[in-house]
C-alpha cells in the first residue's frame, strides 16, 4: 500500500551562512524572506534557520553548529546543497513502516507547530535517510494532506508567487541509475513517469538521460550523465545521487 503525499510543504538546505542565502535571492530574484515560518529542526543542530519564498516554493536555509552533527558533517564534507524535500502524511506511523520494509532508517525524529482550526498543535516528524536511494532525504509531517500548514507560514496574497519567478517546474537530479529511485518511489508513494515526450526530447539533445517521476506535486528530472566531463557528472562523482537544482 503506498504512502500518500500532500503538495510540497518546503525545500531545506544546508548552507554556510543563512543570511547570505535568503539575501542573495532577495536581490536577485525579489524573494521575500518568511518571519512567521516554524522549524521542525532541533534548535541544538543549528546556529541559523531562516526561511525564503520563491515562485510557490518555501525555502529553509540550515546553518549547522560546528559542534558535529550530520548536517555540520555534510556541509563540511560537500559543501552547500539541498538536504530534503517536505511533505504531509497523514498516518506517520504507517509511513514509518513502509519505508522500513525498504530498508529506510529514520535519521531525525521532531516535532512541528501546525496550525489547526482549534488553534497551533504539536504534530510529529521523521527525516528518512533516502539520499542514496533518491538523491534526497525524504520529511514527513503527520497532518491532513490537503489542509495541513505549518503555523505561522507567510502566505503569497491569492494566487500571486513569492518573488518574480514561476511556480517550481522541475527538481534536477544527478543519478547514476534511472530505475533504482523510479522503482522505489513507486512502490512507496504511487509514483509514475509523466512528461515523458518531455523527457525523451530532452535526453534527445546530448548529454543526459532523462525521466521525469511525479512526488505529490513535484516532478523529480532524473538525469543521468551519458559523458564524464558535464557538470552533472562531476556533482555525481563528487557526492553521489543529489540535487543538481530546482528549476
Amino acid at each position: 500500500m503506498s504512502v500518500r503525499l500532500s503538495a510540497l510543504s518546503h525545500i531545506s538546505a544546508i548552507v554556510d551562512d543563512a543570511d547570505a542565502a535568503v539575501r542573495l535571492l532577495g536581490d536577485v530574484f525579489d524573494a521575500p524572506v518568511l518571519k512567521r515560518v516554524s522549524s521542525s529542526l532541533q534548535q541544538e543542530s543549528a546556529t541559523r534557520i531562516l526561511h525564503a519564498g520563491l515562485g510557490d516554493v518555501r525555502l529553509q536555509f540550515v546553518q549547522p553548529r560546528p559542534a558535529g552533527g550530520r548536517l555540520h558533517r555534510r556541509l563540511k564534507e560537500q559543501g552547500p546543497q539541498v538536504d530534503g524535500l517536505a511533505f504531509f502524511v497523514e498516518d506517520l506511523a504507517s509511513a514509518v513502516t513502509e519505508l522500513a520494509q525498504e530498508g529506510i532508517v529514520i535519521l531525525e525524529r521532531s516535532d512541528i507547530v501546525l496550525q489547526a482550526a482549534t488553534g497551533p498543535v504539536e504534530a510529529p516528524v521523521c527525516v528518512f535517510a533516502t539520499m542514496e536511494r533518491l538523491g534526497f532525504n525524504i520529511e514527513l509531517i503527520e497532518g491532513a494532506s490537503g489542509s495541513s500548514k505549518v503555523a505561522g507560514d507567510d502566505e503569497p496574497p491569492g494566487d500571486a508567487l513569492f518573488g518574480n519567478l514561476s511556480p517550481l517546474l522541475h527538481v534536477e537530479l544527478a543519478v547514476d541509475d534511472l530505475d533504482d529511485p523510479c522503482a522505489l518511489l513507486q512502490r512507496l508513494f504511487g509514483s509514475r513517469k509523466v512528461e515523458s515526450s518531455f523527457a525523451q526530447f530532452l535526453s534527445s539533445l546530448g548529454s543526459l538521460d532523462i525521466v521525469h517521476v511525479n512526488l505529490g506535486n513535484v516532478v523529480l528530472q532524473y538525469c543521468r550523465p551519458k559523458t564524464e566531463d558535464s557538470p552533472w557528472a562531476q556533482l555525481l562523482a563528487r557526492r553521489g545521487r543529489a540535487i543538481h537544482n530546482i528549476t
